[in-house]
């Protein structure tokens, strides 16, 4: 058993007084990684009938890098967002916490939610316009028989869309600052013994199988208002390991010996992961059913094995991705430091752009992957400089990102950060 508390107060002060950058960037990839996700699945063998464009041709390898993105992107995401939340509390304080979170998550999502919604409005009337009836996705199909006949089609529930990242984020801190009043000694030595020990990869994934099992394979997004406690099961575990590892720094120092088992685990069962996962049935038509995230607890040996290849490669998949952002990305970066505060309105405001995109270029006969990459570089490219020319330096980057100017900021500065800045800026 190797130890891998020694040192960790020392680690801990450290961190206080300067700037994470692999923890920044990872954060940042994994949230345009979004990007990437949203603009494959029109594309996506398996995955296009259930999303609001669908083109005529499909890719299978568009497909697996949907199901295997999805594994990780999200839960990377909360990790790192609760290793930050321990931060700031231990930085300042709850109240202090709380204010920061309620600046850059939930006011960010108060205002951005309505617009979004509009945008996702406008992008529908595009679609009316535009596509022929035949080219309809089956879920913008339905959307537009709910639109036109509210009577004849199930009411959905609302929906936080792809914002459901921000708004289960919410719930977590507020929870994580209610704990700050509890003494939570036997949670905390657990950590510790889980943290001292790789023993813990064996076991440790296991916690997330009662989140997940009830629910849809793949894990699908837990966006309805009404809060999903299968979410806290899965994302707030997440969350938690993140939290938990703010105290154990050399955590993936000690991994560096395990994570080639974890490849070669990751290697052997996503293809198996792969050829138990079902596609959705939209032969009869589409159906709020289809999209129904939970679906029981029925049991069966197959489900069984399915949700344990998820709950396992999730795990492991976000460990390796942590460990590989920290050996590659362990530096200071103008670039990067800009992309990382950059990402954050970009992910904001990207799925109405990329169904205007979609939408277009679904028309044309080109390859699907041309198509791919051409969405997915029109919004990345047109969201970037409507962030540096419109959003970074007025009300709404302050909002983000912390207060910038021009003269002494990201592509542009030189100099080391102050110790603050970290906290300031930090929206995970």
């Amino acid at each position: 058993m190797e130890n891998i508390n020694s040192n960790n107060s020392e680690l801990t002060s450290n961190v206080m007084n300067q700037r994470i950058h692999y923890l920044d960037q990872v954060r940042a990839l994994a949230m345009l990684a979004g990007v990437f996700f949203h603009a494959a699945l029109p594309y996506s063998f398996g995955a296009q009938d259930v999303w609001f464009v669908t083109d005529a041709e499909s890719s299978t390898l568009l497909g697996v890098f949907v199901i295997f993105s999805h594994l990780f992107r999200m839960c990377l995401f909360f990790l790192v967002a609760g290793f930050f939340a321990n931060l700031l509390i231990q930085k300042r304080s709850v109240k202090a916490f709380l204010k920061n979170r309620a600046t850059r998550i939930f006011l960010p999502f108060v205002i951005f939610y309505p617009l979004v919604m509009i945008g996702y409005m406008l992008v529908f009337v595009f679609m009316m316009n535009y596509l022929p009836a035949e080219s309809l996705s089956p879920m913008t199909a339905y959307v537009f028989q709910a639109m036109s006949d509210p009577s004849a089609a199930e009411p959905a529930p609302f929906s936080t869309a792809h914002l459901w990242f921000l708004y289960n984020l919410i719930y977590f801190c507020l929870l994580a600052a209610l704990l700050q009043n509890f003494k939570l000694n036997v949670v905390t030595t657990f950590m510790s013994k889980i943290f001292s020990s790789g023993w813990h990869l064996f076991y440790l994934p296991l916690f997330l199988l009662p989140g997940l099992y009830p629910v849809n394979v793949p894990v699908p997004a837990p966006e309805h208002f009404a809060p999903q406690l299968w979410s806290y099961g899965y994302y707030g575990l997440f969350f938690f390991f993140g939290w938990y590892f703010f105290y154990h720094q050399n955590y993936l120092d000690v991994m560096k010996k395990h994570i080639w088992k974890m490849s070669v685990f990751c290697i052997v069962a996503f293809p198996v992961f792969l050829t138990l996962v079902s596609t959705p049935d939209v032969s009869q038509g589409f159906s709020l059913e289809t999209m129904q995230p939970v679906v029981g607890w029925a049991f069966s040996w197959e489900r069984l094995l399915l949700i344990s290849l998820e709950v396992y490669l999730s795990f492991y998949l976000t460990i390796i991705f942590l460990y590989l952002g920290k050996k590659l990305l362990n530096k200071e970066s103008r670039l990067m430091r800009y992309i990382s505060d950059a990402s954050y309105w970009i992910y904001l405001v990207h799925v109405p752009m990329l169904l205007y995109v979609q939408t277009y270029l679904v028309q044309l006969n080109i390859p699907v992957l041309i198509k791919f990459l051409l969405s997915t570089a029109i919004v990345l490219i047109v969201s970037a400089v409507i962030y540096d020319l419109l959003i970074r330096y007025n009300f709404v980057g302050s909002m983000l990102n912390g207060k910038k100017t021009r003269k002494n900021d990201g592509l542009r500065f030189s100099g080391q950060p102050n110790s603050n800045e970290l906290f300031e800026d930090t929206h995970s």
